[in-house]
Order: C-alpha cells, then structure tokens, then sequence
C-alpha cells in the first residue's frame, strides 16, 4: 500500500474518533399502514417544519414493513406529511424530539381515494441526484430523453464517456465499467454491451445511478465503477401497463417502440417487456496516417462513407411467487437479438512526399449480429424481520457472428486500375456462463448490520476469426489474420460488510472482499498462452457524516481490479478497413485501482473530489504501426500506472417558479505513464467536462426542456481524443388524465457529437488522426401512455437479492 493511502486511513481513522465524542444520536421512527393496518412500502414520508406545513426538511420512502427513520435531527419541533398515489395525504400531529432522544411516532393510516396527481410528483424530482454512494439521473419524465436509447441519455451523463468507434464506456475517466439493469450485472461482451444499450429504450427507464466507488458486496471487477439502469415499475393490482411510439429523421429513420406489462393477483406477480429499436443513419469517418520511411514521407488518407443499419429486439419475462409470507421464489428470463449491418465505401489516398501515387477503393459489407438468451433463479426467504439469505443462479447465453465482405480495387495517380482483390473475414463467438451467488443480511442491532456473501462464476468462451483472401478460383486462408482461441475461467469470490451507526450523525459502512481467478487461453496454433491464477483482497471504507439539516459528508476509500477482457487477450484480428485491425494481446496483466473520494452536500448543491491510481492500467486501442506491410494494429497495452485527480460539482438555479436549471461541472486532472519501445513516457492532461438541463413550465399540461454537454480533451494511454459537445431540445403535451403524452424534441440540434482523437508516436515515425461522425441532427416525435388498474396494493414483503454479475465477457 502506498504512502498516500496510508495516509488516507490514519484521516479516516481520525475522523470516527472525533466524530464518536462529538455527536449523540436524535432520530425518530414510524409506520405508514392503511385503513386495515396493512403496511404501504415505497409510501412517501416527507418531514415538515410546523410553522408552514410545506417547507421539507427531509424526506423518505417506507420499507417494506411500511416503516421510515429520520436520523441525525436538531431538536425542535416537526410534523410528517404521509402520502402514496391511490390514497388520501396525511398530515400528522405536531410532534417534538428533544436532545438525545429516540422517538417512535404513532402509525398513520392511509385511506383510499384520490390523492395529488403523481405524474406531478415525479415531475418534480431533480434532473440529477447525489447519494451517499453515487449519483442519480432521473430520466422517466425526461422530454428531450423521450424516443431516445440509453446510451444516447449516458452520453449526456455527468462523468460519462461514450466512444462508440471503440465500443467502449468510460466513468470518471476510468475505463472498466460494469453496468446493472434492475441492480443486476449483466455479462454483455463490452462490444455488445454498446450495442445492447443503443438498442434499450430510454422510455423504459426510471432511473440511472452512476457509483465510481461501490461497496464490498459489489465485484471488485471493474475500474470504472458501476452503472445501474433502473427500469419502471408498477405494484397495483390487476392488469396494467404502458407503452410508447416513437418515430424520427436525421439523414436516416430511426423508431424506438416498447411496451410494458404488469399482472398482479394474490401471492403471483408476472411482468414482461419488448422493445423494437431502428436505426438507419449515415455515418462518415475520416483518417489519416503519416510516417516517415526510406523512402521519404508516406501519408494514407481514408475517407469513409458508411450506410449501417441496426434492428434490435429486447424481450424480459419474469415472475414473482410468495411461496410463504417469508419465502418469495423468483424467475427471469431475458432475451434480446441485436443485428448491425452496414455498406461501405472506403476511399484510401497515398501520398508520397506529397504526391499521389495510388487510390484505394473497398466497398465492404458487414454483418454483426449478437444474441443472448439469459435466466436468472432467485429464492429469498425472510428469517425474521431483521434477517434475510438469498440464493441466485444464472446460466447466459451469447453468440456473434461478424462476417465481413471486402472489394478492393487499387488504381494509379492517373485513375488506372492496376489491381482487384476480395478478401472476407468472419468471426464466431460464442459464450457460455454459470453463476451461482448466495447473500446473508441480519440487523444485528440498532446500529449494526452485517452482510455476507459467497459467489463462484465459471466461463467458457471461443472465438474462430478467418480471413480469406480470393486467389483465383481458391479462397486463400491469411495465417497471420486467422486464430482460434479458447478460454475459460473461474473465479470464486466472498466478502463480508457492516453498516455501523457511530453517532447520531455519523455512521460507517466498512467491507472486506477477496475474490481469486483462474484464467486459461488455448489457441490452435501456440498451445496454451495464458495459465493465470490471482488472488486478492479488496477494502471498502464509506464514512457519512450529518453537520445540520442542511449540510453533510461522505468520505470514501475503495480497492478495485480490472482484468483483461476475454476479447483484449484472444489473439484474434478484426478489420477496420484492409489495413486497420484491432488485434488481441494475451500478455495482458491485471490492472489494480486504489481511490479516495470526498463528498460534500449542502441544501440542493453537491461537491466531491476524488484521486485514484490505477497501477499496470490497461489502455485500449494503442497505435502499433509496421512499416513494412503498412498496417496499422490496434490492440490494449499495459500503462505503468494512471493517475487521476477529479473534482466535481452540481448546483440548481430556479431562475422563476417557472423555468429551472441544473448544472453538474467535472474537473480531471490525468497522468499516464506508459512504455513506447520499451522506454517510459508521461503524458499529462487537465480536461473538462460540463453539463447542464433546463426545463420550463409552460403550462399547467405544457413543458419544455433543454440539455446541453461537453467534454473537453482527454487521454486514453498514448492516444488523444478531442472536445465534444451536443444541444438537445424538446417540448411536450399531457393530453388529459387518459391521453397519454406527446413529446417532440430535436437531439444534436448542433450538429456537433463527433469523435476525434491523433496519436503521435515519435519512436516509430508514426502520427495518426481521425474525425468518426456518428451523430445526426435527429427530429423526433413520440407518445406514450399508461393503462389499467392504476389501484395501488401493498406490495409483497420482498426486497431484491443482491444478485450482482460481473461483465467480463468482452
């Protein structure tokens, strides 16, 4: 452990002493039931001042005992305002909580009837959230977020990096991201995972949290953190459901259609999605490649127009069934089926010592089709009302097949043909993983809780890439481009958690994992070339502290592992263009993150700073440039260490009761230090990134919205990307408590989401740049409308497992 750390710790270890001596603990406790004395979980317990009755001091949902707890308060006077969409608001009596007191308020009942409109409820909450251990991005009532995909609505996410040219996600900067759906990680190969999200309907979703720092009870996979997409959900009784239609242009059609249904009766719950996603927009990519050979100068310019097409279907059925009052047995069942195709013309101009000297032309067809097919098992059984063990197993399913068709046709400076060629590529994965997962919960008293959990993952995964070259009537297999790889792996992983109430206003979540893997690659023509085993513990350390009501902390310190992906360390090639791969690398090590983070919440405003470093980090698409066959090899490389200063920080500003802005501001501070032929280089870069959402209240049924990003430039290893920014516009209509909703917005309305990003790599003569265009000024109009019983019932005494996956089938 370095210094710095070590430092981090004695800080924190200061900081439970003092605030042990300081605070003691006010806090008070109640129950939300109707008329029956039944408990309404997820009820809304909001607390009041008594002078006004309408000024919050803080609110909370009810478990799923219909109980709510207000900790850390100033002695004073209060009054809890009880609501529910389906029931009538309750005010309670004016109550006092006096120093040092734990007060336990009579129950309120709710009854039936007609309460305050809840879309206007949800209409209010912030754009964005922070939470004790991350950051909430409420998306459900979003205008501009309405006919969009989720990757569209994490592109414009604080802290988020999309780089659709590389299939990658990054979080704070750091790559490695894992993301849940429901709390549930998901196995997706990264490139699928990009293309998976593309394809989900923003419609569908609730909300987005983004955890740079998680706990112990999470894998310790992924440097980048998590990101946890929560799909809508209804509780009522009976048949019910939504659905929204969408349709739009931008130099292309694109549509986004889902549907939701819900049935609830007695102890069964069914509920099932579909989504349909199409995207037909142009695309427009442009490199260059300079490098310095005995000849002289070399340059290849390539000027890309690409026509791809994407059609994706995502279906999810589960069920719900309460075998006992305390024992709830649960079945998921995912599927989706995601096929890009695209036509291409790829124009390659070479210049030497400025001069032309030949143009290449390909015309290329490629398919990329994933599937999956994923099932999940879950029993909970509830020992008492403060102890609870889950069991989990899930089996995933993947397949890819990536062919690709080239026409190559090479001419000379005076437009004369002078070669034709047609080389084809393929490329089948497939991938097959086990993961059984079991979790232990007991309160074991007022101020400590105690988590436990094992979990053991096992997979195996292939992956057959040719490439053929047209040899007269033989097609002539590449053996420099063609491999066969196998891989599997297990890893075994366990972790203990508490959640420690110190004081009155300071409380500690403290976790311990250790998690070991054993990783094995078999290629068809070295044998085996990798035999790795690894083991290693992970600490997690989360203090909060409460000043006031209106001021309070978090300081965070957590241990965390990024692993080659399966597909980083398979030596397989995959075209770019006839002179472009991206290639494997099995010498790939694990890269280790150890990072601290402080947050600072005031009133509605949020800062933190966070400092992490990542040793042997991995960068992705790292430049190696032969000049010999003038190809160009894209493969993830190991950096000596990364380090990363960020800081980070998000205020409101009601500029009148009808138009509000929200506006997060990110601040990175970068230094790579990697090996380019084997001597050590620093790379250092200050970059910015900024966003910002506005909405209008029009009318009582009329709003409007704006969102504006931009990330400024930034470093992957040895390569630069440049600044990036989008404006989104939109409008929208209730139409009636029946009506549903229409929404029109504009997405890119500048023009201006584009990747770009050079390397320049003196060692080997080399410099590259490129601009990849993936963005269209899209038009859309959409509608969306709930039905059925919209009668609320008590939901089930059940809370979600943790049943977390990790995704590291990429």
């Amino acid at each position: 452990m370095s210094n710095q750390m070590k430092t981090i710790l004695l800080l924190l270890s200061s900081f439970i002493l003092t605030n042990q001596l300081l605070f003691a603990q006010n806090s008070i406790t109640g129950l939300i039931q109707d008329q029956d004395g039944n408990p309404i979980p997820y009820a809304n317990a909001i607390l009041l001042h008594p002078d006004d009755s309408i000024t919050q001091v803080r609110g909370a949902l009810t478990d799923e005992n219909g109980g709510y707890e207000f900790e850390n308060l100033i002695a004073r006077d209060y009054r809890i305002l009880a609501y529910m969409m389906g029931y009538n608001k309750v005010y309670s009596e004016i109550f006092s909580i006096r120093s040092r007191e734990q007060l336990e308020l009579p129950s309120i009942q709710l009854s039936e009837g007609v309460l305050l409109k809840g879309v206007e409820i949800e209409g209010k909450r912030p754009p964005y959230q922070q939470e004790i251990d991350g950051l909430r991005i409420n998306v459900e009532n979003s205008i501009v977020a309405a006919g969009a995909t989720a990757l569209e609505v994490l592109e414009r996410s604080p802290g988020v990096v999309v780089d659709r040219q590389n299939n990658n996600i990054s979080l704070a900067s750091k790559e490695g991201v894992n993301v849940m759906i429901n709390g549930k990680l998901t196995y997706m190969p990264i490139a699928s995972l990009v293309q998976f999200l593309g394809g989900m309907s923003a419609d569908n979703i609730n909300s987005i949290k983004l955890m740079t720092t998680p706990p112990a009870k999470y894998d310790a996979e992924g440097n980048g953190g998590y990101i946890d997409i929560q799909l809508k959900k209804r509780t009522d009784e009976g048949l019910n459901g939504s659905f929204a239609l969408s349709y739009g242009y931008g130099r292309g059609h694109n549509t986004n259609n889902n549907v939701n249904l819900n049935y609830r009766k007695n102890k069964l719950n069914l509920f099932g999605s579909y989504a349909f996603v199409y995207r037909g927009q142009e695309q427009l990519f442009k490199t260059n490649r300079l490098f310095l050979s005995d000849k002289g100068t070399e340059r290849s310019s390539t000027h890309n127009e690409r026509d791809p097409v994407q059609q994706n279907h995502n279906l999810r059925f589960g069920l719900d069934y309460e075998i006992s009052d305390n024992t709830v047995l649960g079945a998921l069942v995912s599927s989706y089926d995601n096929k890009w195709t695209m036509d291409a013309l790829n124009t390659n101009q070479i210049f030497l010592n400025n001069d032309l000297t030949n143009v290449l032309l390909s015309e290329n067809q490629e398919r990329n089709r994933w599937q999956n097919l994923s099932t999940n098992l879950n029993l909970k059984h509830q020992l008492n009302d403060k102890e609870w063990i889950s069991f989990d197993v899930d089996y995933l399913i993947f397949h890819n097949e990536n062919p690709t068709d080239y026409n190559n046709r090479l001419f000379d400076a005076e437009n004369t043909l002078l070669e034709e060629s047609l080389i084809r590529s393929g490329k089948v994965t497939p991938l097959d993983i086990w993961v059984g997962k079991v979790d232990y919960y007991k309160q074991i008293s007022d101020k400590f809780k105690l988590e436990l959990g094992a979990k053991v993952v096992n997979s195996a995964f292939e992956n057959d890439v040719i490439v053929e070259t047209l040899e007269s009537t033989d097609w002539i297999p590449d053996p420099f481009l063609t491999s066969n790889s196998e891989l599997s792996e297990q890893i075994f992983a366990g972790y203990a958690s508490t959640d420690w109430k110190m004081s009155a206003k300071t409380s500690a979540k403290i976790g311990l994992r250790y998690e070991y893997s054993d990783s094995k690659l078999d290629t068809e023509t070295e044998g085996r070339v990798v035999d790795r085993q690894f083991g290693q513990f992970f600490p997690s350390v989360f203090l909060s502290h409460q000043f006031n009501e209106q001021f309070s902390s978090n300081l965070s310190y957590a241990r965390r592992i990024t692993r080659p992906t399966f597909r980083e360390m398979a030596p397989f090639v995959y075209f770019l263009d006839p002179n472009t791969f991206f290639a494997g690398n099995a010498a790939l090590q694990p890269a280790l993150t150890d990072a601290v983070k402080l947050d600072l919440n005031y009133k509605s405003i949020f800062f933190s700073v966070e400092y992490a470093v990542q040793d042997s980090a991995i960068a992705r698409f790292q430049q190696r440039f032969d000049p010999v066959t003038e190809r160009l090899v894209l493969a993830s490389e190991n950096l000596k260490n990364t380090k990363t200063l960020s800081f980070t920080i998000g205020f409101p500003i009601e500029i009148t009761d009808w138009w509000n802005i929200r506006t997060n501001a990110i601040y990175y501070r970068q230094e790579n230090n990697g090996y380019i032929d084997n001597q050590l280089t620093q790379l250092q870069q200050n970059y910015f990134q900024f966003n910002t959402n506005q909405s209008f209240k029009l009318s009582m049924d009329m709003g409007a919205e704006l969102s504006f990003f931009y990330i400024g430039p930034r470093l992957s290893g040895t390569l630069r990307f440049g600044e990036m920014y989008g404006l989104n516009l939109g409008i929208q209509k209730k139409l009636g408590d029946k009506g549903g909703t229409l929404r029109f917005n504009v997405r890119d309305v500048l023009n201006s989401v584009m990747l770009t990003g050079n390397a320049d790599v003196p060692s080997q003569n080399f410099i590259f740049n490129g601009d990849f265009d993936f963005s269209q000024r899209t038009f859309s109009l959409s509608y969306s409308r709930s039905f059925g019983n919209n009668k609320v019932k008590v939901a089930r005494k059940r809370q979600t497992g943790a049943a977390e996956e990790q995704r590291r089938a990429n």
